[in-house]
C-alpha cells in the first residue's frame, strides 16, 4: 500500500484554516506526511510548525522556473497564485518517494474520515481528479468553470503523474486569470481538457465522499445520520469550506450560490464544530475572521448575492450570530 503524502499552501489570513486542516489530518491519518508552501513571511512560522515533510516558499517555486517567473510578475493577486499551483505541486513532488501519492488540498479543507477509499481508487492510477458534480439543471452554465475542482488533486510520483503536471503548468504559465474568458477560467478549466486527452493513468474520484463542498452538497444527496454525515451514501472524507465567511455578524455558507440547499441538521453537523475551532484559531493568531479579500463582487454579483442572502434567511442558510 502506497504511503499518502499531503500538500497545502496558505498566506497569513488562512493560517487558522490551514492549522485546522493539519489537525484534522492528524486525527484521521497515522502520522500524516504534510508539506507546506508559505506565501508570505507571516505564514512561514505556522508552516514550520505544521509541516512534517517539507516546507518551502512560493518565491522558491517562482524563481526556479523562468516561464513561471515571467507569468507571475505579469499577474496579480489570486491570478498569480493560481498560476503557480501546478509548479507548487511539482516542487512538493520532489520530496515524495517514487510511486507514492501526493494529495494537494486547499487550506480551507477539513478532514472527517480516513482516506482509505482514495487509496483504493488510485490503485494503478497516476492522477485523480474530483468532479464538481454541479446540479444538473445549472451544469451547462457552471461547467464553464471546469468539470473538476482544482482545490483537491491526487498525483502519483511517476512518469505519467509528472507529465500531467507539466502540461498543466505550461497551460497556466501561458494564461491564468481569476475570471472566465473564452472557455478558460483560472487554472481550473484546463483540467477538463487534460482529462479529455488523458489515458488510463487518470481516474475520476467521484462518489467517494471526498471534496464535498457547497457546489455539490444539499438536499437529496447529503444527510445527517447517527454515524455521521453521508454524501451520496458515503461518509464524508473531507469537506471543502469554500467561500465560508462572516458577513453582517453571521456565518454565511455558499450552497445557495450553486443552487444547493443544505438541510438545517446537516448544516449544523458539518459547520458547527468547524466554526468553533475556527474562532479559537483566529483568536490565537490574532487574525480577524472576515470576508476574504479575493472576492470583490461587481454590482450585478452584489445584487445577486443580496437575493441569495434573502433566500438564505428564509431557508436557514445562515448560521448562528457570531459572538
Amino acid at each position: 500500500m502506497s504511503e499518502l503524502n499531503f500538500l497545502t499552501f496558505f498566506s497569513q489570513g488562512y493560517i487558522p484554516r490551514a492549522k485546522l486542516l493539519s489537525t484534522s489530518l492528524s486525527a484521521h491519518e497515522d502520522n500524516p506526511s504534510l508539506s507546506c508552501c508559505y506565501l508570505d513571511l507571516e505564514s512561514k512560522s505556522a508552516a514550520s510548525q505544521m509541516a512534517t515533510k517539507q516546507i518551502f516558499s512560493i518565491s522558491e517555486v517562482v524563481s526556479s522556473d523562468p516561464a513561471l517567473s515571467r507569468a507571475y510578475r505579469q499577474r496579480q493577486g489570486a491570478s498569480a497564485i493560481f498560476t503557480a499551483v501546478p509548479s507548487i505541486i511539482l516542487r512538493a513532488l520532489d520530496g515524495v518517494r517514487n510511486g507514492e501519492l501526493l494529495i494537494y488540498l486547499d487550506a480551507d479543507t477539513f478532514v472527517f474520515a480516513p482516506f482509505e477509499a482514495i487509496r483504493e481508487s488510485m490503485a494503478g492510477k497516476s492522477v485523480g481528479l474530483f468532479p464538481h458534480d454541479f446540479l444538473k439543471p445549472f451544469n451547462l452554465f457552471l461547467s464553464r468553470y471546469g468539470l473538476f475542482n482544482a482545490g483537491a488533486i491526487v498525483i502519483r510520483n511517476d512518469t505519467e503523474g509528472r507529465k500531467f503536471l507539466s502540461k498543466w503548468q505550461s497551460l497556466c504559465n501561458s494564461w491564468c486569470e481569476d475570471r472566465y474568458v473564452n472557455g478558460k477560467y483560472s487554472n481550473q478549466a484546463y483540467l477538463t481538457d487534460l482529462w479529455k486527452s488523458a489515458g488510463k493513468e487518470l481516474t475520476v474520484l467521484g462518489r467517494l465522499g471526498a471534496n464535498v463542498a457547497p457546489w455539490n452538497s444539499g438536499f437529496f444527496n447529503t444527510r445527517a445520520t447517527k454515524s455521521g454525515v453521508l454524501h451520496r451514501g458515503q461518509r464524508i472524507i473531507f469537506f471543502h469550506f469554500h467561500g465560508f465567511e462572516v458577513l453582517s455578524g453571521h456565518f454565511k455558507v455558499k450552497h445557495l450560490r450553486y443552487m444547493r440547499v443544505l438541510g438545517r441538521k446537516e448544516i449544523h453537523e458539518i459547520y458547527d464544530d468547524y466554526i468553533q475551532k475556527l474562532e479559537i484559531e483566529h483568536e490565537k493568531q490574532g487574525i480577524p475572521l472576515k470576508k476574504s479579500a479575493r472576492f470583490q463582487d461587481s454590482l450585478g454579483a452584489k445584487l445577486f448575492s443580496l437575493g441569495l442572502d434573502v433566500a438564505g434567511n428564509l431557508l436557514g442558510q445562515k448560521i448562528r450570530k457570531k459572538n
